[in-house]
């Protein structure tokens, strides 16, 4: 059963603005005097911040809330987001994630913030490992990440391991690497660009998931978020011009 605590994480992390005790309340029906007691709780561990004014309101540390360091976590990036603290939050055992979408969408820097999330917000402990098995490595010789796949699981205990490029093997070896994945004792996460993917390959690993996160495409995202993007992408690359 989920601790009273952690119902009250979830509702003040999905919240898009500040909340009071009164209207967390509301929304878990549960007594004021509990939730007050969580939400003391969790200001003293640093995972929420109070106002100092009247009423009283509570929001996700910043510092704990690694998504919104990504253009768009608040627009249009806001629904996939939800879905991946939920994710993180739920804290089901074996619980794996899907990440969809075209090239050039984020998906493996979502994927790593997914991580810093979990270690942020004390999903996972804070030392925990984000191990990366990327399929580019085997594109010419796809056993590779079947044999990489056994030995970065070991490596990977309560913490995230994440597929990446996952489209550039047969679909056949993806499903030996799963085998041998699925059901480890850390947050598992696939990375598949759709580009070139079939309707079925994609139909096939979503239900080999728990949840599918499709990344919207650049082409879909607003002009504001694009031009924030582009800029980002200049200063960062700007930075190593000698």
């Amino acid at each position: 059963m989920k601790k009273r605590k952690d119902s009250v994480l979830e509702c003040i992390a999905f919240s898009p603005s500040p909340l009071t005790t009164n209207q967390v309340a509301e929304a878990l029906n549960m007594q004021r005097t509990n939730v007050s007691s969580c939400l003391n709780d969790l200001v003293s561990e640093g995972k929420v911040q109070k106002t100092n004014g009247h009423p009283t309101l509570y929001s996700l540390q910043k510092a704990s809330d690694a998504f919104s360091e990504l253009v768009g976590f608040d627009g249009s990036l806001s629904k996939v987001v939800k879905l991946a603290k939920a994710a993180v939050l739920s804290k089901v055992p074996g619980f794996t994630i899907l990440i969809t979408g075209e090239a050039g969408s984020g998906k493996t820097v979502f994927s790593e913030k997914i991580h810093a999330f979990a270690t942020r917000s004390g999903a996972m402990a804070k030392d925990a490992r984000y191990a990366r098995l990327n399929c580019r490595d085997g594109q010419n010789a796809p056993e590779i990440c079947e044999k990489e796949a056994e030995e970065i699981a070991s490596g990977a205990s309560g913490g995230t391991l994440a597929i990446d490029n996952a489209g550039l093997i047969p679909m056949s070896n993806l499903r030996n690497v799963l085998e041998v994945l699925q059901g480890g004792p850390y947050l598992l996460i696939c990375i598949r660009s759709t580009d070139n993917a079939s309707q079925e390959d994609i139909e096939e690993l979503t239900g080999r998931f728990t949840m599918r996160i499709d990344m919207p495409s650049i082409e879909e995202r607003p002009l504001s978020e694009r031009y924030r993007i582009e800029r980002r992408f200049f200063n960062m690359n700007a930075g190593g011009i000698k």
